[in-house]
């Protein structure tokens, strides 16, 4: 209740501030929502009003705290009453994954990272690193993991960082957890034969998170392929559409100077900035196979961010899909056939 009531006046105050101060957007929301990827560093903070720094450093951190700590995880994993053709099936395929025996699995980095192993019915020498996304954990990606399963898979599901379980309790949105997915390939080497064949397969955050790790200094040459559903482009291309989308409020100025408090106490917290976690930078670099898929509806994270890592892949196997009417992560519930069918294929001609 302390936490809420806290956040609540920070709220009250930053409204009062913004009224006061003039930092209110004089336009409609959906026309001072405006792209900030091009305006400059604001000027150096002594020559700023100090209620405008105030303004962007209480958004900063109530941002911060939302994206980049381990607060907002999802309980449940189904899907009730949506608009969904499919999701009597996602909802069973969950709870088949949730429920069937897997073996557990660890590595030791900075912190103790696990996995869950579910190896296949048929004795198979392929695996998917299926990586979940925001929010989310390794038990509630039964739905894409049954699409692998059928096809004779065998599932190995990682726990990011400062998700679920994890005693990382910062969340990188990606940039830090793409080198732990290389040390979960060279375990899969090492516990399994040497012929395995890998591939990568990711949703939202993960799909960022797999695109990331394909130039991995350590990433094991037999893996095969990336599969990455409704990913973004770069940490700082989509913090900077959800802050257009959600503070579209304020004037641009003041966005942008929240974008770059945001990317300061990132800096000093974690080590890194939001440019330097591009998935779309790395795939540029990567010729490993790839499928794209993305919902044409997706109001998270933009559809156009999926024909813009499609187009920049220079692997010579690739193809992109998008679902008609699919939001995010939508793609499998508004049409599970053609998912299973596209990612079959793909993998058909990889092989």
């Amino acid at each position: 209740m302390k936490k809420k009531k806290l956040l609540k006046i920070g709220i009250i105050t930053a409204i009062t501030l913004m009224n006061t101060g003039g930092l209110l957007s004089r336009t409609s929301v959906d026309a001072s929502a405006k792209n900030i990827f091009n305006l400059q560093q604001p000027p150096i903070s002594t020559t700023l009003p100090q209620e405008r720094l105030d303004i962007a450093g209480i958004f900063a951190n109530l941002i911060y705290g939302a994206a980049f700590t381990n607060k907002i995880n999802d309980s449940s994993g189904h899907m009730n009453g949506g608009p969904y053709p499919f999701e009597k099936e996602f909802n069973a395929h969950l709870d088949w994954y949730k429920t069937v025996d897997k073996e557990t699995w660890k590595i030791e980095s900075d912190v103790q990272l696990k996995a869950t192993y579910l190896p296949n019915i048929k004795k198979s020498n392929k695996t998917v690193i299926l990586i979940h996304g925001f929010s989310s954990q390794p038990n509630f990606m039964g739905a894409w993991a049954k699409v692998y399963y059928d096809l004779g898979y065998n599932i190995l599901t990682p726990e990011m960082r400062g998700h679920g379980t994890s005693p990382d309790k910062q969340r990188s949105l990606g940039w830090k957890d793409k080198d732990d997915i290389a040390q979960w390939a060279k375990l899969l080497n090492e516990k399994t034969d040497a012929d395995s064949e890998i591939i990568l397969s990711g949703l939202s955050m993960g799909a960022s998170i797999a695109m990331m790790s394909s130039t991995a200094t350590e990433l094991p040459p037999n893996v095969k392929a990336i599969i990455e559903d409704c990913g973004y482009t770069s940490i700082a291309e989509q913090v900077k559409f959800l802050i257009n989308d959600k503070l579209g409020f304020l004037n641009d100025e003041t966005r942008a100077l929240v974008y770059h408090k945001l990317n300061d106490l990132l800096l000093e917290r974690q080590g890194f900035k939001m440019e330097e976690g591009s998935a779309i930078d790395q795939i540029k670099q990567s010729k490993i196979p790839l499928l794209v898929i993305h919902g044409d509806s997706d109001t998270a994270v933009p559809t156009s961010m999926a024909k813009a890592i499609y187009e920049a892949s220079p692997a010579p196997q690739k193809d992109i899909l998008l679902v008609p009417s699919a939001s995010h992560p939508e793609a499998i519930l508004f049409d599970l056939p053609q998912y299973q069918q596209k990612v079959a294929s793909f993998l058909e001609k990889v092989w």
